[in-house]
């Protein structure tokens, strides 16, 4: 499979904010993204998170992205792996088991 290379990233950065139901507690409300939306639209393009059932069209969209807004999920490691910026997010699990090989920043909710 042939991804785009990080020259041609589409957007500026991606909401991954979908969990997977082995940890629903990991889940911000649709609320906080929309907000959170509201304050960086005007000066990035945003993308919101495609291909959760599908892990070709996840990986693909994540690469479409040059930074990952994040919860600690399959996509924040996803991201790193593409060598994306990220901006991770931590609730229920440890940050300090993560790490992000200087691709961005935790931040504790």
């Amino acid at each position: 499979m042939k991804f785009e290379s990080d020259n041609e990233n589409k957007f500026d950065i991606g909401f991954n904010y979908n969990v997977g139901s082995k940890w629903p507690q990991k889940q911000l409300p649709l609320e906080f993204w929309k907000k959170l939306e509201s304050k960086l639209d005007h000066d990035f393009s945003i993308s919101w998170q495609e291909g959760f059932d599908n892990l070709a069209l996840y990986i693909k969209w994540i690469n479409s992205c040059k930074r990952i807004i994040t919860l600690d999920s399959l996509g924040l490691h996803l991201a790193i792996a593409l060598k994306k910026d990220v901006i991770s997010m931590f609730g229920p699990t440890n940050p300090d088991e993560i790490e992000l090989y200087n691709r961005g920043v935790k931040l504790l909710y």
